[in-house]
């Protein structure tokens, strides 16, 4: 659960930031991104147990922000970027990490 909550506030500072640098190819990017993949598998892994017992997440859903992290980046679009990272990715991190609390806790 460490490496969620790293793993945002990372994506905080990042994007409180991203418009003063060019972030694009940088290893910030590559190592958030790193992490990002990592945890996204996990919690993917995980939807179709949260599914049955009626959490109801699209797959696709979280998927989608994944190609949209993606063609943000081959495209360069620091907008695109911002808005997946800050009100996409973000959003689905404090949910995954509330989830992996739960857990935790039993």
């Amino acid at each position: 659960m460490e490496e969620i909550k790293g793993l945002i506030h990372d994506i905080d500072v990042y994007t409180e930031h991203i418009f003063e640098h060019e972030f694009f190819g940088g290893v910030e990017l590559k190592r958030m991104g790193e992490h990002l993949e990592k945890v996204y598998m996990d919690f993917l892994n995980l939807i179709p147990s949260l599914n049955k017992i009626g959490m109801n997440i699209d797959k696709n859903l979280v998927l989608g922000q994944i190609s949209n992290l993606t063609e943000a980046i081959k495209r360069k679009d620091l907008v695109l970027l911002f808005d997946t990272l800050r009100y996409e990715i973000l959003d689905t991190l404090h949910f995954y990490c509330e989830i992996r609390e739960l857990m935790e806790r039993g």
